[in-house]
């Protein structure tokens, strides 16, 4: 298996907020590689919040590394079953 999204550095928007032409609440992430920049939008649910919105703007722009920490946990603690478990269903979530 292997991370077949964007690579590159994936930053929230310094914009903020902003709304969509249907009047959605929306936060933009950047991405930037050798290529120039990039970005991606998130919309809040229908119920969600501003709060809710850039938190999940926010976990999706740490995503990448935070896959690149469980696949390096998982080859380093290869005896720990917990680490071995949980990293491999969140690594295989990811990938497929």
């Amino acid at each position: 298996m292997e991370f077949k999204g964007t690579k590159g550095e994936w930053k929230v928007s310094g914009d903020g907020i902003w709304k969509n032409e249907y009047n959605a609440k929306t936060i933009t992430i950047d991405f930037i590689d050798i290529n120039g920049v990039d970005c991606i939008d998130v919309y809040e649910g229908a119920n969600g919040s501003e709060e809710e919105l850039i938190a999940n703007a926010k976990l999706i722009a740490a995503a990448p590394e935070l896959l690149e920490f469980a696949i390096e946990m998982v080859k380093r603690y290869p005896v720990s079953p917990w680490i071995t478990e949980q990293g491999k269903k969140a690594i295989k979530k990811a990938l497929t």
